[in-house]
């Protein structure tokens, strides 16, 4: 008797682990199994107004300075991945368009103003695996991006305006994590090493008139975006 139950234990625990293991992989082949995904992301959600400042030296002090040209700024992205059952190929583009306007209480006859406009696009490939409704995925991008920057001072009716141009193109490898409300719906996040050569010029105006003019180029790497959430309709 003992023997028939242990036995009939035995094949019901079995049949039991066999039945989970196959509702698990049913589960997980209804998630992350679609050809085509179209993403609408915020990039860069922790830096709005937050400015990171520079310290400059004048020769007698060393003072912050807080410059608009070069921060992380809120991004719009739109994005599509075309999967294969390995992974995806990632196509995205970016913009965002900052502007501000200072205006003096004590004196009328001093303002200042500025704007930037930077737009850029993404193409790349990734990796993923999927543990039921979480996918998991690394890869890398490569960009091409340009900066518009320009800033107005007006004093006394003398007005000073700083007009900067700057492209920028770079590889940036990558980390993030789907989690699949449904088949066809999902919410991500994900993280990069953001690596960038450049290349600018700023132009020195007054009253109209070119002053001066200044060309830049370097190399750029950060961790970003600070801050990152995807909407992603899988079809």
């Amino acid at each position: 008797m003992k023997k028939t139950l242990s036995m009939l234990l035995t094949v019901i625990f079995s049949i039991g682990i066999t039945s989970a293991v196959q509702s698990q992989e049913t589960e997980k082949a209804a998630f992350n199994t679609k050809k085509t995904e179209i993403n609408i992301a915020i990039a860069n959600i922790f830096s709005k107004n937050y400015l990171y400042p520079y310290y400059l030296y004048d020769g007698d002090l060393i003072y912050p300075y807080f410059d608009d040209f070069n921060q992380p700024r809120t991004k719009l992205i739109a994005g599509l991945k075309l999967h294969n059952p390995k992974g995806a190929v990632r196509l995205a583009a970016e913009f965002t368009y900052n502007s501000k306007k200072f205006d003096n209480d004590d004196n009328t006859e001093t303002s200042s103003s500025n704007r930037v406009l930077d737009a850029g696009f993404n193409a790349g490939y990734e990796w993923h695996s999927t543990f039921n409704r979480v996918n998991i995925y690394y890869g890398f991008d490569l960009s091409v991006s340009h900066i518009n920057y320009n800033y107005t001072n007006n004093v006394n009716n003398d007005e000073h305006i700083t007009k900067s141009r700057e492209i920028s193109y770079g590889i940036s490898p990558l980390v993030g994590v789907n989690f699949f409300i449904t088949p066809n719906l999902s919410i991500g996040t994900e993280i990069k090493f953001i690596t960038k050569a450049f290349t600018g010029k700023t132009i020195y105006e007054y009253n109209g008139e070119e002053q001066d003019t200044d060309k830049s180029s370097g190399f750029r790497t950060q961790f970003g975006p600070l801050g990152f959430l995807s909407l992603n309709i899988h079809f």
